[in-house]
């Protein structure tokens, strides 16, 4: 009877051990699991915070590139922005006096294509409102007004804004 026994104790014994092998393998795959979705929920913040700051930056290349037509409306309408009303997309080249307006696309910080385009604004002659330059209500070309649109392009997307630029000091 106690070789039965034995025989007994060893099969329970194999038996624990093969159980133990299991839950291993069990909670391996939980951990490798867990492992994943943490790593792939890390990958995808740092995709999204990347993106924000691609984003950021061309909010603030936006807002630059009116303030720099601004401030080169400010230095002189007449020379600066009349004669680039109408000449299609021009470019902003930073140097250390401010700005120049170019034909040439200069990318900004290697990624960023910033852009301008002056057009006119008709005004209609009734009550001097901005109207469209395809608006049926007698018009006129404002030589004072200029529409402006700013535009940030990058590899993950773009930004753009329309304002209106006026010779305020007349010069």
């Amino acid at each position: 009877m106690r070789q039965g026994s034995l025989k007994f104790n060893n099969m329970h014994t194999q038996t624990q051990r093969g159980i133990g092998m299991v839950e291993a393998v069990v909670v391996i795959s939980i951990v490798s699991v867990a492992f994943a979705a943490i790593l792939s929920a890390v990958v995808f913040f740092l995709r999204g915070g990347l993106l924000a700051a691609d984003n950021t930056q061309a909010m603030y290349l936006l807002e630059e590139g009116v303030e720099a037509v601004r401030f080169l409306r400010d230095e002189s309408y007449s020379t600066n922005i009349t004669p680039i009303i109408g000449a299609g997309v021009r470019y902003l080249d930073p140097n250390a006096s401010g700005f120049t307006v170019t034909t040439t696309n200069t990318p900004v910080l290697g990624q960023f294509t910033r852009s301008i385009e002056l057009t006119e604004v008709y005004r209609r002659t009734a009550d001097d409102d901005i109207v469209p330059s395809t608006s049926g209500d007698p018009k006129a070309v404002d030589p004072g007004t200029a529409r402006l649109e700013v535009a940030v392009t990058w590899a993950g997307g773009s930004l753009n804004t329309t304002t209106y630029i006026a010779d305020l000091y007349e010069n």
